[in-house]
């Protein structure tokens, strides 16, 4: 049965898991904490062990997952490993699609990296690791966005001319859907159904707050970037742009 490796970089975490068709095998969760670099291995959804590991360990997770996986026996030889499939987050209606990742791709992801620097560094940075280290694989670029497209227009459209929004493409795509999503997957293993009406709250480096309405997202605190919303670890959440402007001009900027 084919084998996939499934990458999730955030803004302070790494986590890799390989899955074996529906099987989940393996997974590696890279950690930044205030005290180093931690990395927490599950394997059959048991945790294993949680040890300290160096800063370049950190910076090179993908070839260190890669490695331990073989020396492990979970895999014989990388060539089994057939696609690599990444949580991406970008804004953007192209984002709000699951796509193969091609130089289209890479060259749209270019055009948007200033208003994602944290994510969109850090998943260039993975790919270009997977594919020194695996130049054949495909790589597949599932959205943090889609979950979101349910969204209704009063709360998807910000109150600036229709003809801005439009041409240059700014709405509120939403993040975190991927985790969304699973959270509302695992009601419904647990209830039999999803509730009428669910707050989901993923709390973590980034942070957000989603409303659920028979299983879908009608509102979320996350907007155009992942920069609105919630107060997170490296970034303000909501401000008064008025405060901004008093902030710049008593800085003489």
């Amino acid at each position: 049965m084919e084998k996939i490796i499934i990458i999730n970089s955030g803004s302070v975490s790494k986590k890799y898991a390989l899955y074996e068709g529906e099987r989940k095998i393996v997974v590696f969760h890279y950690e930044s904490t205030k005290s180093g670099y931690e990395l927490t291995e599950k394997v059959d959804g048991v945790m294993n062990r949680t040890t300290k590991i160096s800063d370049s360990d950190y910076r090179k997770a993908f070839g260190h997952f890669i490695e331990s996986i073989l020396k492990q026996g979970k895999i014989k030889d990388k060539k089994e490993i057939r696609a690599a499939v990444f949580r991406v987050v970008a804004p953007g209606e192209y984002f709000t699609f699951d796509r193969v990742i091609d130089r289209e791709f890479m060259k749209k992801l270019d055009q948007v990296h200033k208003q994602t620097p944290l994510h969109i560094e850090k998943m260039k940075d993975e790919f270009e690791q997977v594919q020194s280290k695996m130049r054949d694989i495909k790589i597949v670029a599932i959205s943090d966005s889609r979950f979101h497209k349910t969204i209704p227009e009063v709360a998807r459209i910000y109150a600036i001319p229709k003809e801005v929004s439009e041409k240059y493409d700014i709405k509120r795509f939403g993040y975190h859907g991927i985790s969304v999503a699973s959270i509302s997957n695992r009601l419904k293993n647990i209830f039999g159904r999803v509730p009428e009406r669910v707050i989901v709250c993923h709390l973590g480096g980034g942070a957000s707050i989603t409303a659920l309405k028979n299983g879908e997202s009608v509102e979320t605190t996350r907007g155009y970037s992942p920069l609105e919303g919630l107060a997170m670890a490296t970034r303000i959440g909501d401000i008064d742009p008025g405060a901004l402007f008093t902030m710049m001009e008593s800085m003489g900027m």
